[in-house]
């Protein structure tokens, strides 16, 4: 069920119209969005998908209009893998964790271009050796 939640939302990466969401707080505080697959859903749609996924089972949940999930400018999901939140309170970025591993992306590239520059590579170089 997990995949099926994922595999939905891969295939709608935005969301054009408004409609109600269940969003699920999950115990490692981040969130699992439930987005009906038909506009005509109840309640019910949604409780039957946390039934068959044993691991959204019992978690708090609040139903919300989709307009309240964080989007970027040209109407995406905005940085969906950071996105957290409690209930009640909703969805937010996790800016504290997105700064994070961009430091630890920016250190790894860092070290990369260091080591290829000791031994006199390019990173275009070693990118058309590779080819």
């Amino acid at each position: 069920m997990r995949y099926l939640i994922l595999a939905i939302l891969l295939m709608l990466p935005n969301i054009s119209y408004t409609e109600t969401v269940r969003v699920v707080y999950r115990v490692d505080g981040g969130v699992s969005i439930i987005i009906p697959a038909k506009s005509d859903h109840t309640i019910n749609d949604f409780n039957a998908t946390m039934d068959k996924d044993p691991s959204l089972k019992g978690m708090p949940y609040d139903d919300i209009d989709s307009s309240q999930l964080p989007y970027d400018e040209n109407g995406k999901f905005k940085d969906r893998q950071y996105w957290t939140g409690e209930k009640g309170k909703g969805v937010k970025i996790d800016e504290a964790k997105k700064s994070a591993d961009k430091i630890v992306k920016e250190n790894k590239e860092k070290i990369l271009n260091d080591k290829l520059k000791a031994i006199g590579i390019t990173r275009e170089e070693l990118k058309e050796a590779i080819k």
